[in-house]
C-alpha cells in the first residue's frame, strides 16, 4: 500500500492575482463603463473573417 502524499501549504503566499478583479475595481470607476460597451460591441463582422482551425 502507498503512502498519501501532500502538498506543503504556505499560509503566507502571496496571491498573483485577487480571487475577482472585480472586487478591485471601484463602483463608480471609468472601466467599468469602458467595460460594459466593450461587451456590448457587435463584432461578428471581424469573427467571420477568421479562419477555423
Amino acid at each position: 500500500m502507498s503512502r498519501a502524499v501532500f502538498k506543503s501549504n504556505e499560509q503566507g503566499q502571496v496571491v498573483l492575482f485577487p480571487a475577482s478583479l472585480d472586487e478591485k475595481v471601484p463602483q463608480d470607476s471609468p472601466a467599468r463603463l469602458v467595460n460594459q460597451i466593450v461587451d456590448n460591441l457587435d463584432i461578428a463582422e471581424i469573427i467571420n473573417t477568421y479562419k477555423g482551425g
